[in-house]
């Protein structure tokens, strides 16, 4: 994650241990203020990933706040 004058904006990855499920890569556009997007991927023999794309966070611990917000979000609506 890099600063640009004085934001932060990079990505943000998450690894869950799902063992031989696999998917195609699903792109979604969060309703989330400084998120540009979230993609989810896996793969059979190393779990299941999910990798936010921060546009605008005020400071480093915000960015990592905003995503997991996202991934929260995102774990809801997968479920259902």
């Amino acid at each position: 994650m890099q600063s640009a004058s004085s934001f932060f904006k990079g990505r943000v990855s998450f690894q869950a241990d799902f063992s031989e499920v696999e998917f195609e890569p699903i792109e979604v556009s969060p309703p989330f203020d400084g998120v540009a997007r979230a993609t989810i991927r896996s793969s059979s023999s190393e779990g299941i990933f999910l990798e936010v794309e921060i546009s605008r966070a005020d400071t480093f611990d915000s960015a990592i706040a905003k995503a997991q917000e996202v991934a929260k979000y995102l774990a809801k609506v997968v479920t259902f």
